[in-house]
């Protein structure tokens, strides 16, 4: 993720400060009113869950934002509009219509891949929108109108990752016919065109994919890997710590599975 080009794509979104606006004046005088006249925007900010690594994703979207912004206009972040969407759909949809309906609110992101999927679902957003983290199986169901969204209001950053592609270097690295994907809960249940897609390239290459949902535990990831399984993609696995990562990629050792990131 090109954080940089997010927060550039925000900037684009707002309108442009008033102190771009102020007239040529004593360079003293020019630089209080400044001060005195930079807008001011209020940043909501929908997560999918409230993970570690959701709340290190907020942390690290503020401070590029703020860093861009700096000297140019002031940034906001208040904690009423930094709302989860609880691992649910349902929440995830809450929590935007919420910040849509908010008057303070000048722009959303959706910091999530549930948030952001949902968030292209919306037709006619009344204030702006970002969705940076849109996978393909998703976009593969967007209309482009060239390279935007074709929606007011609303603004995606394609990850870029194909899950073909993915598919066919693990191959090129070892043959197979059982591949297992292992996948956020949050994700399969929350995007239903994953399992779609999962299925389409069970088809188009002849061999057998599973998509298995991943929660806490890596014992019980583990257990829910078929016999006959002969290789294992792994997701971002939100809910899972660091030392259950440990034990997953153990596990996946031991019983002498290979294995892509």
């Amino acid at each position: 993720m090109n954080f940089r080009l997010l927060a550039l794509v925000f900037c684009l979104l707002l309108p442009a400060p008033l102190s771009a606006l102020a007239a040529s004046a004593d360079p003293d005088d020019q630089a209080m009113e400044e001060v005195q006249e930079r807008a001011s925007f209020n940043i909501g900010i929908v997560t999918d869950g409230m993970t570690d690594v959701d709340q290190k994703t907020i942390a690290l979207f503020q401070q590029e934002i703020k860093t861009l912004a700096e000297e140019e206009f002031l940034v906001k972040f208040p904690k009423s509009m930094v709302l989860s969407g609880k691992d649910t759909v349902k929440g995830v949809n809450r929590a935007l219509d919420r910040l849509l309906a908010n008057p303070d609110t000048d722009l959303i992101l959706a910091l999530g891949t549930v948030a952001s999927s949902e968030a292209l679902r919306r037709k006619n957003p009344v204030k702006p929108v970002v969705a940076p983290f849109v996978i393909d199986s998703v976009l593969r169901q967007l209309p482009r109108e060239q390279n935007t969204s074709g929606v007011s209001n609303l603004t995606y950053i394609d990850s870029m990752f194909q899950l073909d592609t993915e598919l066919m270097n693990l191959a090129k690295i070892v043959p197979f016919k059982n591949l297992v994907i292992l996948v956020d809960q949050r994700e399969l249940t929350g995007i239903p065109e994953i399992s779609k897609r999962v299925r389409t390239l069970a088809n188009e290459h002849t061999m057998t994919v599973t998509a298995l949902p991943v929660n806490t535990s890596a014992a019980e990831a583990l257990a829910d890997i078929p016999a006959d399984a002969d290789a294992v993609m792994v997701a971002s696995l939100y809910h899972m710590t660091v030392d259950e990562q440990e034990l997953l990629i153990k596990g996946l050792i031991d019983r002498r599975l290979p294995s892509y990131s």
